[in-house]
This record gives C-alpha cells, sequence and structure tokens, in this order.
C-alpha cells in the first residue's frame, strides 16, 4: 500500500506530490549534469587555459571514480534513510551537501576540487535513491499508474540534463570552468527550495521511522523482519537484472568521457564562424528524451489497457540492444575521421548514436527504476533502490574503463566491441524473459 495520505488531489492524474518530486530532481540533475558536462573537459584543459592540466587517461579515471562513488554511497544513503532520517530529511541534508561541494570546486584550488567531489558523493547518495523511492511510495501496489509517473519523473531528470548542459557550456566558454560549477551549486539551492515549499503534498511520505508509527501507516521499523519465498524469488530476479543494468551504463556513460572528448577534437562544430561548445552535445541525450518520452508513457499505457504490455525484463532486454545498435554510428564517425584522423566528423553521426542511445535508455531505465519500487519489499525500497544505484555506479566505473582502453584498443575497435556486447547481453535476457518472470509468480 501507498504511504501516502495527501494522494487524492491530482494534478494530470497523478498526485501532486509527483510534480513536487518531479522539479527537485529536475533541479539536482541540473546540478550534477553541469558539472559531469565540463568536469573532464577541465581536467585536461591545460593550466594556462583554465584547466587542470591532467592527462585523458587521468581524467576518465578520476570521472569514472567519481561517478561510481556517487552511485555507490546510494547504498548507505537508503539505510540511514529507511532506519533513522526518513527518506525526506535525506534529501534535504543531500542537497545541502551538494550546493556545498559544487562550490568548494568552483575554487581555484586543486585540494578543494577533490573535496568538493567527496562531499558531492555524500550528497547525492543520500538524495538519489531517497527521491525516486518517495516517487514509488505515493502509488499502491497495483497501480497502473506507476510506470507512467517513472516515465514523467524521468522527463524532470533529463530536463535538468538538458538546460545543464547549455548553460554549463556556455558559461564556461564565456567565463570559464569555475563558473560553470558554480552554476551547478545554485541549481541545486533551486532544487532545495521547492522541495522544502513543495512538503505539504507528500503527506506522511519519507517521514522518518519514529514519525511514521501512525495507524494504517507503515512502519520503516520492520526492516528486521524475515523475507518471504516470494519476497526472495523477487530480489533474486532484481539481481539477476541488474546485470543487464551494468552492461547497459558501462556504454551508456561514455556520453561523459569517451564521446566528450571525441566531440572535442574530432567532430566538426565550427559553422559560419561560430563554434558549438562542446558540453553543447551533451544536450543531445536529455533532448531527445524530453522529445520522445511522452510518446513512450503513451505507448506503455496503451499496450497496457490492452493486456500487451512487455515485460520489464524484455524491456530492458531490448534497450540494450537499440543503444548497442546506436554505436554502429561512431563506427561510421570513426572511418569518416580518415587513417591518421586528420578530418572531422560530420556532427550527424553523434546525434544519431545520441537518439539510439535514448531509445535504449527509455525502454530500460525508467522501467528499470519502476521495477525496483514495485519488486522490492515496502520496508526495504529505498536500501534495494541504493543497491540499484551501486550497480549503475559499477557500469560508470566499467565505462571508465573502456575509455581508458581505447587508448590501445583505438576508438573503431571499441566503438565495436561496446556494439556487439550491448546487443548480445540484451538479446540474451529477452530469450530468458519468460523463465525469469517466472520467479516473480506467487
Amino acid at each position: 500500500m501507498s504511504d501516502s495520505t495527501a494522494t487524492g488531489k491530482t494534478l494530470l492524474g497523478h498526485p501532486r506530490g509527483l510534480f513536487v518530486l518531479f522539479l527537485t530532481e529536475l533541479w539536482e540533475r541540473y546540478s550534477f549534469y553541469a558539472a559531469r558536462a565540463i568536469l573532464v573537459l577541465y581536467v585536461v584543459t591545460p593550466v594556462e587555459k583554465g584547466g587542470l592540466g591532467w592527462t585523458d587517461s587521468r581524467g576518465l579515471l578520476v570521472l569514472g571514480v567519481y561517478q561510481f562513488f556517487v552511485y555507490v554511497m546510494s547504498v548507505p544513503g537508503g539505510i540511514m534513510a529507511d532506519k533513522w532520517l526518513g527518506a525526506r530529511r535525506a534529501v534535504f541534508l543531500g542537497g545541502l551537501l551538494i550546493c556545498l561541494g559544487n562550490a568548494f570546486i568552483a575554487m581555484p584550488s586543486e585540494a578543494l576540487f577533490f573535496g568538493g567531489l567527496a562531499v558531492i558523493t555524500l550528497g547525492t547518495g543520500l538524495l538519489k535513491p531517497n527521491v525516486s523511492a518517495m516517487v514509488g511510495a505515493l502509488y499502491p501496489d497495483g497501480d497502473a499508474r506507476r510506470d507512467g509517473a517513472f516515465t514523467i519523473f524521468y522527463m524532470g531528470i533529463n530536463i535538468g540534463a538538458f538546460l545543464s548542459g547549455l548553460s554549463a557550456g556556455i558559461i564556461a566558454m564565456a567565463w570559464g570552468y569555475r563558473w560553470g560549477f558554480a552554476s551547478a551549486s545554485a541549481g541545486m539551492v533551486v532544487g532545495l527550495g521547492i522541495f522544502r515549499f513543495g512538503r505539504r503534498y507528500l503527506g506522511n511520505i519519507g517521514l522518518a521511522p519514529a514519525i511514521r508509527q501512525a495507524p494504517g501507516v507503515e512502519a520503516a521499523s520492520a526492516g528486521a523482519e524475515k523475507l518471504t519465498a516470494a519476497e526472495k524469488r523477487r530480489l533474486l530476479l532484481l539481481f539477476i537484472s541488474f546485470i543487464i543494468v551494468v552492461v547497459f551504463f558501462a556504454a551508456f556513460e561514455q556520453a561523459a568521457g569517451l564521446f566528450n572528448l571525441f566531440a572535442d577534437r574530432h567532430i566538426q562544430r565550427t559553422f559560419g564562424g561560430f563554434t558549438i561548445p562542446t558540453a553543447w552535445f551533451q544536450s543531445l541525450n536529455p533532448f531527445f528524451i524530453v522529445t520522445v518520452a511522452p510518446l513512450m508513457a503513451m505507448l506503455w499505457s496503451w499496450l497496457g489497457k490492452r493486456g500487451r504490455n512487455p515485460s520489464a525484463i524484455f524491456k530492458m532486454g531490448m534497450g540494450s540492444v537499440i543503444q548497442g545498435l546506436g554505436f554502429l554510428f561512431m563506427v561510421v564517425a570513426t572511418l569518416e575521421l580518415g587513417p591518421q584522423q586528420r578530418e572531422l566528423a560530420s556532427p550527424v553521426w553523434l546525434a544519431l548514436t545520441y537518439l539510439f542511445c535514448t531509445f535504449g535508455e527509455l525502454t530500460l531505465s525508467p522501467v528499470a527504476l519502476s521495477y525496483v519500487t514495485r519488486m522490492a519489499p515496502r520496508r526495504m525500497t529505498s536500501r534495494i533502490m541504493g543497491v540499484y544505484l551501486a550497480v549503475t555506479g559499477t557500469g560508470l566505473l566499467l565505462a571508465s574503463w573502456i575509455g581508458r582502453q581505447s587508448a590501445e584498443l583505438g576508438m573503431l575497435n571499441t566503438f565495436l566491441l561496446v556494439s556487439g556486447v550491448s546487443v548480445v547481453m540484451g538479446l540474451l535476457l529477452v530469450a530468458f524473459t519468460k523463465k525469469l518472470n517466472r520467479l516473480a509468480e506467487d
């Protein structure tokens, strides 16, 4: 059952609390992606041009480790919320830490740069799993609106990401990278304000365990309760599905690393005297998501009403396949550079890659978020969401390793390898969909 006592009032057919969380996540993701869009460019830019002057390999390593810990910290963040803080306090405290961390990065100090990254990982670990868990808690078990709600929520993520790439890119080009990081801090301040003043629409959602001890409201203190046989099967199915999540994000996160460097050095960016900021390419994926997500949400709803909606496992497998096919456009872009890589590739190939990655992401990621909140025991939702995000972080760390190996493998072989693994692993998951879904049957 839902934890909310304020879901009677709706907006566009959904609880109003969904849109409070939508806007909170929008600005948190603006903050995160603004820093992400310029991070690897900042660290590899020579010192005399306002960067840290690191090598590509070191820059990709720092990016991967940072993003890994951002997501891994979701595990303790979920546990702290379930047992002590409650999701609501965890989100607010996490937002404060994110503001502070981005302010540190904006300072002209390498020590504060690393300190800022550490503080952001702590803050995101508190905020990220709990805001997603609160979305799921708005809906009773079996509510057909849940997948659609997470698609709407996912649009908020990507509106923030779209705006961040554009603003951080132009700010970094005009005034320097440090002001780009400062804009990330400001974005989180906006998100915190919305969350604070919109809390009345959340009812009992996310209150601390001691506060939630009220009639009809499930207590988080039941976390020591033994798992039933059905719950064990569902958790096993979740962990099996996490394999494809690792594969997917190991490919998808080339956007912040390898794609970013490729766009900066090998893509034609100057047209009619105007040079497109490299970070603007980071806005292609969220732009496509914002424009395509409503159509995907309508498709799932249309299929659901007719009893033909594919299972979450099938969707996740197909998401990996679609993204893998998109990497073939990067193969074409690499071939266009010529043997000595002296030519520049058309931005069309990169745009098409992002388009296919977007279709793959919409088929997998919001579905996976919804799947976690549906399959995890209610008393463990934040913790299991934290595990899911830690699994995502593992994929991001693997993405960093793949990017660093491209120096030896070459761009062409790297893109071919990523494409092949994504397609094969996705097809395997699709092939075993029926057997895996039986694990969830009561």
